[in-house]
């Protein structure tokens, strides 16, 4: 099994000169697409998210730019695994002899700066014309994440002839919450939840309080609490728990007691 991500041209709350990517998301959603504006006079430059103008640079820089696309992690683990990446372009220039690069990074705590490259794959490009490409797949290892961390993506093209007026196009889709199949998307082996990710953490209770429902909601497959601590009252059933309370069901319109 894999996860997917798909780019859209939706601009990232956190990184603002770069867009968002919807996970396992439905797809046929609406294509749009974004054209960079190259100019300068070397041999590199950078297919940005959000298009607009680009200068080129000598060579690709080591951490991202920011201009690429993003996706929040939770806590957890990605596995060490296949990346396999596909992305649709077009170019304004003669593309021959191109060399398309795309990388993936881990993002701590969404600073670019300490961005960490997990790897990159390259595709040959030799057509102006609207064309799917599948860069080379690369196996990096498992990377563990907490909240606030990101993953990155970018796209960048090599041409010994000069990158200015190449003016490459990026094909993505209008949103996060429907991808379109082959541009800008990747598969990536299935992100691992830390155990007890998204779990609520205990309140602080005290003997003789009442908890309202609708508040807590176990992990699947959690019947009962385990944990020692308080003596929770429901019903005429007594159970036991670490300070905190994590019912069965918060659709189940109990009330709880702390004895």
């Amino acid at each position: 099994m894999s996860d997917i991500y798909y780019g859209s041209s939706v601009a990232d709350a956190t990184f603002t000169s770069g867009c968002d990517m919807g996970k396992n998301v439905a797809t046929g959603g609406t294509e749009t697409s974004k054209t960079s504006t190259v100019t300068g006079a070397n041999n590199f430059a950078e297919i940005a998210s959000q298009g607009g103008s680009i200068a080129d640079v000598t060579a690709i820089p080591s951490t991202p730019t920011g201009k690429g696309w993003f996706y929040p992690l939770a806590a957890g683990s990605i596995p060490g695994g296949l990346y396999t990446p596909v992305i649709t372009l077009s170019f304004a220039g003669v593309a021959s002899g191109l060399t398309l690069t795309v990388r993936a990074f881990y993002i701590p705590a969404g600073v670019l700066a300490n961005a960490v490259l997990l790897g990159s794959g390259t595709a040959s490009i030799s057509v102006a014309t609207k064309t799917v490409y599948s860069p080379t797949t690369f196996t990096p290892g498992s990377r563990a994440t907490v909240v606030g961390d990101y993953l990155g993506f970018d796209a960048w093209y090599q041409d010994t002839g000069g990158a200015s007026g190449d003016n490459p196009t990026v094909y993505e889709s209008t949103n996060t919450s429907q991808g379109v199949v082959n541009e800008v998307q990747w598969t990536l082996p299935v992100f691992v939840p830390a155990v007890g990710a998204g779990l609520p953490l205990p309140l602080p209770i005290t003997p003789g309080a009442v908890i309202g429902p609708s508040i807590w909601q176990g992990p699947p497959g959690l019947k009962y609490p385990s944990k020692m601590g308080p003596v929770i009252r429901r019903a005429n059933n007594v159970f036991r728990n670490g300070g905190g309370l994590m019912g069965k069901n918060v659709l189940r319109r109990k009330w709880w007691q702390v004895l």
